[in-house]
């Protein structure tokens, strides 16, 4: 067989394909795989976000109700202050003989 034969040369086209396939198939596996870090780092980074701002509103929300309670009993004492100051002045013009009755 000549080294120009079609079969031979046909053979070889194909051989050189095939490499060519293989090389290309390898660089997409290597961008698949930097794909593939970069979304695990990306995923991480997120789950640390999120596992931080879940912390942050339970955080939040237990010095809200604890905002809350103190203020809750502020105003309670606030209310009997004041309840006791209307009694008083209640009192004070029922006892005033100048209120004008």
């Amino acid at each position: 067989m000549t080294p120009f034969g079609p079969i031979l040369h046909d053979h070889e086209k194909r051989l050189k394909m095939l490499e060519a396939s293989r090389r290309d198939l390898e660089d997409q596996m290597v961008v698949m795989a930097a794909i593939e870090r970069k979304h695990a780092a990306t995923m991480e980074a997120w789950e640390e976000f999120l596992s931080e701002r879940v912390q942050y509103e339970l955080e939040e929300k237990k010095r809200d109700d604890e905002w809350k309670a103190h203020h809750e009993l502020a105003m309670k004492e606030f209310d009997d202050e004041l309840n006791g100051l209307i009694a008083w002045l209640d009192d004070l013009v029922k006892r005033n003989p100048k209120n004008g009755k």
